[in-house]
């Protein structure tokens, strides 16, 4: 198992693809943080719920997750490298948990960047335009550990998405119009 978990882990270190949607992740937020940041008059900024929209833009880091889980089991399919997978470990199972397990990781890699990038950027829009932090410890707290846990869970939830639908443009055209209609 700990060979199958290290392969998996090259894989995802290794594919562009990944780099590319840490790349749009990034720019998403860091657009949605300075939009929601600088737009806003400073008293429409001193509310509860607008600051915890800006402070929480890292959230949408699920998408990008969900994404990655998708393309770590379909790209399989796609190419056929799937096949030599199972011929080196024929226990589907192994090569499954070894895909769930290394697109968790990646999930709450991206989450931490991505709530660290919008709590910082956020934070520091509130603390240049002198409105100070109306969120509770709690709130925080939540935000902080909640989004990476939220990204991975979608992580996971995307490598199920693509081993049951198998076709990559399908499974990733579905899981976007699931996240952004359902």
């Amino acid at each position: 198992m700990t060979d199958q978990l290290l392969a998996e882990l090259r894989k995802m270190r290794s594919t562009r693809t990944n780099l590319g949607l840490l790349a749009g992740m990034v720019a998403l937020i860091l657009l949605t943080v300075l939009l929601n940041g600088f737009i806003p008059k400073p008293y429409e900024l001193a509310t509860h719920d607008n600051q915890h929209a800006l402070l929480s833009a890292g959230t949408s880091a699920a998408l990008f997750a969900a994404l990655i889980g998708v393309m770590a089991i379909t790209s399989e399919f796609r190419h056929g490298t799937i096949r030599s997978t199972f011929v080196v470990t024929p226990h589907r199972t192994r090569i499954m948990a070894a895909k769930v397990i290394t697109s968790l990781l990646m999930g709450v890699l991206f989450g931490l960047a991505a709530i660290g990038l919008s709590f910082g950027v956020g934070y520091a829009i509130l603390t240049i335009r002198g409105i100070p932090l109306e969120l509770t410890t709690g709130h925080v707290i939540w935000l902080l550990v909640g989004t990476p846990a939220m990204t991975a869970a979608w992580a996971a939830l995307g490598v199920g998405l693509g081993a049951i639908v198998r076709n990559q443009v399908f499974a990733i055209i579905g899981l976007i119009v699931w996240a952004m209609v359902v």
